[in-house]
């Protein structure tokens, strides 16, 4: 019964790896034409991070359905991919948050590793020291090991740390360049780094746990079922997600650095009643896609003077400045008798916001209370 029982076992396991290795490779094409076709770098690379999480399963999908190739006659062949895949989600953060990213000779060196690993691999292939054919009990298993586990786990908490910290600064620089950052806030991103990290700390469980008990292969595998969940998450999230045409991050030094100074000279206090009266005559913030350069153009300034006096001055970003406005317009339009037939969220709209969210937000926000509520 037992031995009738494993066939289907074995099936369903590699059922979901083969979803996910073909889904994978699917959007690998898939990204990498329209990257190619709409000249958005970003999507070719988030092509690149599906190819290097197909390849994580590639080993075991093929295994499990009996074709030992990748195990025999590509035993030792550095045919993965450690360093590059974490590497890849990090320039991927970069090219998505600004559009005139660009790989420059400067960007070489988070390859080094990788062709360290494939140098080495390709050496111990043709000395005949290959996994099945004696390498880890060899003098050189154990530090060879010990590089692979740091090159995985290493590149792994390495980049993740470096794509937070550009997620968290593209936010803060967002918030204070445009009044709606709906659909360029990027929250998918954050969800990918969870995944990220979810899936690097399973895997690293996994192999603890196999070091310890020695696991056979139907067994030691688990971990690559949370890779298929991730694929399927990044594959669709990913396809969807718009990128502003003119997104521009770079570093988050220049929102950092320019409004340090918070002495108030006689030209800030000037200019800083002349916003306020041309916000509440003009009212700008009815344009859902007004940024911080819209505003500066209309007040016949700069970027960085104007930021100033908002984030200084009614100490707030850009973001919050303006739709702040949005809500006391808000708040005054729904008692007109004349907006009554009309809808809260085709008010909302009305008074500048782009999305349901952000307008339910701001109402809370600033008034500490739900849309229904006023």
């Amino acid at each position: 019964m037992f031995n009738l029982l494993m066939p289907m076992m074995i099936s369903l396991k590699t059922t979901g790896l083969q979803f996910g290795y073909f889904f994978g490779l699917l959007f690998f094409i898939l990204f990498v034409i329209r990257g190619i076709r709409e000249e958005k770098l970003s999507d070719i690379i988030l092509g690149l991070v599906m190819f290097f999480m197909a390849m994580l399963l590639q080993d075991y999908t093929f295994g499990f359905e009996g074709i030992n190739y990748l195990w025999e006659e590509l035993d030792g062949w550095p045919r993965h991919f450690p360093w590059l895949f974490p590497a890849s989600v990090y320039f991927y953060f970069l090219a998505q948050t600004n559009v005139h990213f660009r790989f420059t000779w400067k960007h070489l060196y988070h390859l080094i590793p990788y062709f360290f690993y494939v140098g080495i691999s390709i050496v111990l292939l043709f000395l005949g020291l290959t996994p099945q054919k004696g390498l880890y009990n060899s003098s050189i298993g154990v530090p060879w090991e010990i590089f692979l586990y740091v090159l995985n786990y290493g590149g792994i908490f390495y980049y993740f740390t470096k794509a937070l910290k550009i997620y968290r600064n593209y936010k803060s620089w967002a918030e204070n360049q445009y009044s709606n950052i709906y659909e360029i806030e990027l929250k998918w991103l954050r969800n990918f780094l969870i995944f990220f990290l979810i899936g690097a700390i399973i895997h690293l469980f996994n192999t603890i746990v196999d070091v310890i008990y020695n696991l056979p292969y139907d067994q030691d595998y688990y971990w690559q079922l949370f890779t298929v969940i991730t694929i399927v998450y990044v594959g669709i999230s990913g396809f969807n997600q718009k990128q502003e045409k003119n997104i521009a991050y770079e570093d988050m030094k220049e929102v950092t650095e320019e409004n340090k100074e918070k002495t108030f000279t006689p030209d800030e206090l000037i200019f800083k009643e002349k916003l306020k009266g041309y916000m509440e005559s003009t009212k700008p913030f009815l344009n859902p896609d007004l940024t911080l350069r819209d505003l500066a153009l209309k007040m016949n300034t700069n970027t960085t003077f104007l930021s100033g006096i908002i984030n200084n001055h009614f100490e707030k970003n850009f973001n919050d400045y303006i739709n702040e406005y949005r809500a006391f317009e808000f708040q005054k339009t729904i008692k007109d008798p004349s907006s009554r037939q009309l809808t809260l969220v085709a008010i909302a709209y009305d008074c500048g916001f782009n999305s349901k969210a952000t307008f339910q937000r701001a109402i809370k926000k600033f008034t500490g209370k739900i849309p229904s509520e006023l």
